[in-house]
């Protein structure tokens, strides 16, 4: 049986009149993006391939981990009580990260940039092995993980402390900000109905002309146990909304038969063992909806349900065992 989300709305939404549907694909960020979007009749598709591309270009050099001399690399190479100044965009990301850490009492760190690349999930490319297990030529020496609380904040100029051996990793927030900053973008050149994608995380703005919400169905991980994977769909109504997931499935490596992802436990600067295959989180924004799937994601079902629960998060938790739980708030969406 699919089960239907469909997420309050604050008042009518108009329809969109004297309008054109156009479909854009295209790649940045490492991933794929895509947008739908009602277009007034004198704009042409061109203007609005221009504005995304050139609002994921300008993500990418700010917030980058695999560009040398994107802000957030120069800001992993910097010295010890250097300041850096950023750019909005990037400031607003790493402030926000901050405050998700500090909410999730550190189940999302924005810190782990060294462990992930020591796990085969940063520039320095994939492994085949787990670092422990790797023969010592072929594996550096475990770090000492950054701490998120380290770092400084200094609003009047935009600046950001390196207070020394701190690896920023922004790709689980990253990639929500860039959905909500190329909606941003459209707005602003006056669409108003719009769905924007970036490598699966989603945000739907206004209605469609029928005035039927964005309709996204959920990711199910592959090869769940139990019933088949259509008996499991969720649909989401996406307006003014956005959804985003995490799952190990995306990014792994097995050795020896065991699944190493990509979502780590920060507790342990390791791949998360947890008996969740996939988070879905709903949220306004979906820079926050991307950086709370990450943190339920690291944690075993219960304390996930539990903070999502204390955070009123609308969160679908999907269970390695083929079961699912959902929090209060997605409850009360169904």
């Amino acid at each position: 049986m699919t089960r239907v989300a469909v997420p309050a709305v604050s008042g009518p939404l108009a329809r969109p009149r004297d309008t054109r549907r156009c479909v854009l694909r295209g790649s940045a960020l490492g991933t794929t993006w895509s947008v739908v979007a009602q277009l007034p009749g004198d704009m042409g598709p061109g203007r609005l391939q221009d504005a995304v591309e050139a609002t994921l270009a300008a993500v990418d050099a700010e917030m980058s981990g695999w560009r040398a001399e994107s802000e957030l690399s120069r800001f992993n190479r910097a010295q010890a009580g250097s300041w850096h100044p950023l750019s909005a965009g990037h400031f607003a990301v790493v402030q926000a990260a901050l405050d998700i850490a500090a909410a999730t009492e550190g189940a999302f760190d924005p810190c782990l940039g060294a462990a992930a690349d020591r796990w085969g999930f940063g520039p320095s490319g994939p492994v085949t092995c787990p670092p422990a297990a790797c023969p010592p030529a072929a594996c550096p020496p475990v770090a000492i993980l950054p701490d998120w609380q380290r770092l400084r904040l200094r609003p009047a100029d935009r600046a950001l402390l390196q207070p020394g051996g701190v690896c920023l990793d922004l790709s689980a927030i990253g990639k929500g900000h860039a959905v909500d900053r190329v909606c941003l973008a459209l707005q602003r050149l006056g669409l108003a109905s719009m769905l924007v994608e970036i490598g699966g995380e989603v945000r739907g703005e206004g209605v469609k002309p029928d005035g039927g919400p964005w309709w996204v169905a959920l990711e199910v991980p592959p090869g769940l146990p139990g019933e088949r994977a259509a008996d499991r769909r969720t649909v989401v109504a996406l307006h003014g909304h956005a959804v985003a997931t995490s799952g190990d499935y995306r990014r792994h490596f097995v050795h020896d038969g065991v699944r190493f992802g990509h979502v780590l436990d920060p507790r342990r600067g390791a791949p998360a063992r947890t008996d969740l295959a996939a988070v879905s989180v709903i949220h306004r924004g979906c820079m926050a909806a991307d950086a709370h799937a990450t943190a339920l994601a690291s944690l075993p079902s219960g304390e996930a349900l539990a903070l999502a629960d204390r955070l009123g998060l609308a969160a679908l938790l999907q269970l390695r065992d083929g079961r699912s739980e959902v929090s209060r708030a997605f409850a009360a969406m169904l």
